[in-house]
Order: structure tokens, then C-alpha cells, then sequence
């Protein structure tokens, strides 16, 4: 996006063009700053308009990343006024400290390029009480298997999503331990600009939501995972994107962040005993592993239709138990009412429950079902509970 003002910008802003081939053919291969990583990272050369060269020392430490384009342009400010827009956003958002109070999602995107000054590091990674289930707010990426279970760990086991993130101050990386399919740990490197791209795809974060960029550590991982699955990072991960958006299985994201994929629990009619004392024997086995701190996930599906021809007929209404279909839910408690029947407290990743379109919206994170009720309308494929 090229800022192109027609009598140059007002007072107290500059326009920062990033020429870089020209760079490189004028100050040669000392251009470079040394940084490991894919992408290539050189010094700006600027032009400036209203402000002399010596006054950009504050920027001192802005810096470009990409994969060589002809020509980019940032805006910068110099503390008394913000950035310009050339067109309207969506959904604008706060990113850049020390540069911009209304940067866009279009600023924002710029093909793998960015400049910043303020990074994000480990002191932006959680809240003051750690990892919470609450830092989960799945937007546009369909990969709800990964940030509900996320969710559950930062519930059961917050120590263990800490200890798999760790932050390299010199590459201002985040590096992050991660399970492949077959069990090998894998450490994922995570850039500056790929946390950016993460916000920009509106991921698993609450980062795009509140306009602030502290509580990263859902970017981290989803970004991480994204990653994992990215066969050319060095182009981007889009490819990633597309792979753990379409869909997942609830037993990979487990192994992903706890390194095993942990068991499933279903309903099945057990022998000798009636069907509600099968129900209420899987509410206790889930219950017994909550008890054992274990990391517990559910997995709804679409209802079956139960009714009868005449039900049909008089229009009865379709069997609902109130959950999203194809979706995963953090598991957060189970109760046992006086008549003996399990309840399900669960956590939407969406971070509400509006919009689902079974006659039970709410605006709360949290719902709570009746086992009895997910298994008679078939509405509940599975729980997965971690190994530990």
C-alpha cells in the first residue's frame, strides 16, 4: 500500500520509503543485519518529507523483512499524530506501539513485509495469572480441535503451555516445542511478522478482538502449528493456514501440546446394563479423569433425527442439544445432579455461544448440557482426554 499524499504529509509525520534493491546496489552486502532466519532483513534507507535524516533517530531500530520486494512504504509518526489512511477498514486494530494508534488490517498486510520498533517478547505472553482458557477467541480460522484443546491445557496444565515457549531475545523469535503426528518433538521457530500475519488472519488470539497486543501466547502456538504443516515457510504460510483450517482431528491437536494423543471416551451401549446406566457410566469415567487432572476435550456432531412419521408430520421440532455441529469444546466440569444425570459445563473457543442456531444462544463462553441429552439426540461423537 503506497501513501501518496498530494502536498506531503502533515506536520509532524514522515513517509518512510523502503527502496530496497537500491539499497543493496548502494551500500552493498553491509546493508545486511545479522539475523538468522528465512527471511532476509536489511537497514532502511528513507526518504523523508518535513523531517530531516537526523531526526528519525528515534526509529533508529526499524527494520524491514520479505522476500525482496521493488518497493514498500510505511507510515511512522513521530508521537504527536498517527498514520493516515488511504482507504477505509473493516475492522481496524492497535498493533504497533510507538507508531500507530489506528493501524488497519490493510496496513497491516503487506505481503510478508513489516516495520516496527516495540517487539513482542515473553512479558506480552500471558496475563498476570498465566495461561487461561479465557485468552482463547477463535475468529476465522477453522481449526476449533486445536484452540479448544489449548483452552483445556491452559485450564488443567498451564505449566506445560509455558514451558513449551521460549523466547530468543536476540532474534526477537519465540520458539516453540510442538508434537508432530508420529510423536517427534519439533521446535518452531516464530517470527515477529508471522505473529503479525497470525493477527491478521484473525486467529485463535484475542489479540484482532481487543486491538492490544499482549496475551500472545495463543498466536505463538497457532501460529507454531501452522507452520508445522507449512512444507515452504519461506514463502509464507498460507499453505500451513489452509491445512489446519479445513478441519482437524482432536486426538492430533492433543498430541500436538501434550505429546501423546490420549484416548477416547464414546458412548456404547454396555452389555447387561440398561442404556441410561451406560450414559451415566461414561459421565463418570469423563468426571473421574477431571478428578485426575486430566485434559479433556468433547467433540459435537450433527444431531440425528429421531422423530417419528407422525412427529414428522405435526412439525415436531428437530432434536437439539444446543451445541455447534463438527465442533470441539474445552471440557471444564462435570456435576451430577440429585436425579442422578451428568451436566456438562463446556467453553465455546469462539469465546460466545451466539450464532449457533439451536434455540440456545447466549452470549457467555460457557454452556452447559446434559450428557443425557448430547447422547439421546447423538449429538456427541467423543471426549478425548490427554495421557496426563
Amino acid at each position: 500500500m503506497i501513501y501518496r499524499p498530494n502536498k506531503g504529509p502533515p506536520e509532524g509525520e514522515c513517509t518512510l520509503v523502503l527502496l530496497y534493491e537500491t539499497l543493496i546496489k548502494d551500500r552493498g552486502p553491509q546493508a545486511f543485519l545479522s539475523d538468522s532466519g528465512p527471511e532476509d532483513s536489511v537497514l532502511i534507507s528513507c526518504h523523508t518529507t518535513n523531517l530531516s535524516d537526523e531526526s528519525l533517530g528515534v526509529f533508529g531500530s526499524i527494520r524491514t523483512s520479505g522476500r525482496r520486494p521493488k518497493i514498500r512504504e510505511s507510515l511512522v509518526s513521530n508521537g504527536s499524530s498517527s498514520p493516515r489512511s488511504t482507504r477505509p477498514a473493516a475492522k481496524p486494530r492497535k498493533w504497533l506501539e510507538s507508531i500507530s494508534k489506528e493501524a488497519r488490517s490493510d496496513e497491516l498486510r503487506t505481503d510478508h513485509v513489516r516495520s516496527w520498533v516495540v517487539p513482542i517478547t515473553d512479558k506480552d505472553l500471558y496475563g498476570p495469572r498465566g495461561p487461561s482458557p479465557d485468552d482463547i477467541d477463535q475468529d476465522f480460522l477453522g481449526d476449533c480441535y486445536l484452540v479448544a484443546t489449548l483452552s483445556a491445557v491452559a485450564l488443567r496444565h498451564p505449566l506445560l503451555l509455558k514451558n513449551l515457549i521460549r523466547y530468543d531475545r536476540i532474534s526477537q523469535r519465540f520458539v516453540v516445542g510442538l508434537y508432530d503426528v508420529k510423536g517427534k518433538k519439533r521446535h518452531v521457530q516464530v517470527t515477529q511478522l508471522e505473529l503479525e500475519d497470525n493477527m491478521i488472519r484473525n486467529g485463535g488470539s484475542k489479540m484482532d478482538n481487543t486491538m492490544q497486543r499482549k496475551i500472545v501466547w495463543p498466536a505463538v502456538f497457532e501460529t507454531a502449528y501452522a507452520k508445522l504443516y507449512d512444507s515452504k515457510p519461506l514463502d509464507g504460510l498460507d499453505q500451513g493456514y489452509v491445512k489446519i483450517s479445513g478441519g482437524g482431528w482432536p486426538k492430533d491437536a492433543m498430541m500436538a501440546v501434550t505429546g501423546s494423543p490420549g484416548t477416547e471416551m464414546k458412548f456404547q451401549l454396555i452389555p447387561r446394563i440398561t442404556r441410561q446406566q451406560s450414559i451415566n457410566l461414561l459421565g463418570s469415567r469423563v468426571a473421574r479423569a477431571l478428578v485426575r487432572h486430566r485434559t479433556i476435550t468433547l467433540w459435537s456432531v450433527p444431531e440425528f433425527d429421531g422423530r417419528s412419521q407422525i412427529q414428522k408430520k405435526n412439525n415436531a421440532p428437530f432434536p437439539q442439544d444446543g451445541l455447534v455441529d463438527n465442533h470441539v469444546y474445552t471440557v471444564m466440569s462435570m456435576t451430577r445432579s440429585a436425579s442422578l444425570n451428568w451436566t456438562i459445563r463446556l467453553r465455546n473457543p469462539w469465546g460466545t455461544n451466539m450464532a449457533v442456531g439451536e434455540g440456545k444462544d447466549i452470549k457467555s463462553a460457557y454452556i452447559s448440557v446434559d450428557l443425557d441429552t448430547l447422547v439421546n439426540t447423538g449429538g456427541l461423537q467423543s471426549f478425548r482426554v490427554s495421557a496426563y
